[in-house]
């Protein structure tokens, strides 16, 4: 269940960096920088949950 929380909480996180970007709180290179976090993030959070479900 908490990998579910987790998934949500970085599909929010997705939606929230788009829209700092759309209003132009954030240059594109601050959002690229956040979106190469929030990528490595996902592989890990994948990776962890197949480690647990195998």
């Amino acid at each position: 269940m908490d990998i579910k929380i987790a998934e949500g909480s970085l599909l929010e996180l997705e939606s929230q960096g788009e829209v700092a970007r759309e209003i132009g709180y954030w240059e594109e290179e601050q959002y690229q920088e956040f979106d190469s976090q929030r990528s490595k993030v996902s592989f890990l959070l994948y990776r962890y949950k197949k480690q647990i479900e195998s």
